[in-house]
């Protein structure tokens, strides 16, 4: 594929995840994917895949308490101001900003090696550091059209690995990034959930429609309001089967990311490793879970 057309591409599946308009039937038909039936039903879909389940920002990811801005988030706006980009009136950091930008990089650098130097820049630092266990994210819990454009957005992105090969030291945003989960020393329960709730400290990601599946699996009665209160009611309901579930839910997304070592390379790593001991350290507060509750059912 061309440059440009690469670069055309990419402008597509940045404008598709923008607010929906008169436009996006044409997007979806040119990205072959199913195009909700009316204005409507676009603007629902829309709003089930980029607020209620997956905020699209480089910070929700990447962030100390994976919150929108902060740190990463100024990381983000001060490289895409030094692209010239206007980053005063939205959040920095918003996905379809960055695949435009992004977009705008493949197209020049060809001729242009400062244009080269910024595309690695912005794959590695800005897309690739936080893309990947979000984009599987949506393809699991968003609506048509918005699981496809996940998917296509996902293989688009690991060929442009093999345009600009993975760095050998990490991105600043990882460096920079919070560490890594020590839920065995979690202050309380509520510490802890809201610590598997940072993406770049757990590995992991986990959308509402993901804790409604645990609602499911677990049997527990149903669960209202933010992600970190369910989370906490499934584990005071029953603490051995939610951290079994959870851990479950950890190794998947471990096994997910290390599939993607070849192409991401120290980045694939970084996202491994951490997924990878999140389900460790649930699976050892699931035995103790367990073995308090015979414990307390000898006495």
């Amino acid at each position: 594929m061309s440059a440009t057309a690469s670069a055309d591409l990419l402008r597509l599946l940045a404008a598709i995840a923008e607010s929906p308009s008169s436009a996006h039937a044409d997007y979806a038909r040119a990205l072959g994917l199913a195009a909700p039936a009316t204005a409507a039903d676009w603007q629902v879909a829309h709003t089930m895949a980029f607020i209620e389940q997956c905020p699209p920002f480089a910070s929700t990811m990447l962030g100390e308490g994976g919150q929108i801005g902060g740190a990463a988030a100024a990381r983000v706006a001060d490289f895409r101001a030094l692209l010239g980009a206007e980053v005063e009136t939205a959040p920095p950091d918003v996905l379809p900003a960055l695949l435009a930008d992004y977009a705008e990089l493949v197209e020049r650098a060809a001729s242009d090696a400062r244009a080269a130097h910024a595309r690695a820049a912005m794959l590695w630092e800005h897309l690739l550091s936080w893309v990947m266990p979000y984009l599987d994210a949506v393809n699991r819990s968003a609506p048509a059209p918005y699981d496809g454009w996940a998917t296509l957005m996902r293989d688009v992105l690991l060929a442009e690995t093999q345009a600009v090969a993975p760095p050998d030291l990490l991105p600043l945003q990882l460096r920079m990034a919070p560490p890594a989960l020590d839920l065995a020393h979690a202050e309380s329960v509520d510490a802890a959930v809201r610590a598997l709730l940072v993406p770049a400290a757990s590995g992991i990601v986990l959308t509402r429609v993901d804790l409604t599946r645990a609602v499911i699996a677990l049997e527990a009665g149903l669960i209202q309001n933010s992600r970190a209160f369910a989370l906490g009611q499934l584990v005071t309901q029953d603490a051995p089967a939610t951290l079994d579930w959870l851990a479950a839910e950890a190794r998947d997304q471990a096994i997910a990311r290390m599939a993607e070592i070849e192409s991401l390379g120290v980045v694939g790593q970084f996202w491994a490793d951490r997924a990878h001991a999140t389900a460790e350290a649930l699976d050892d507060l699931a035995r103790v879970a367990s073995a308090r509750r015979v414990s307390s059912g000898a006495h």
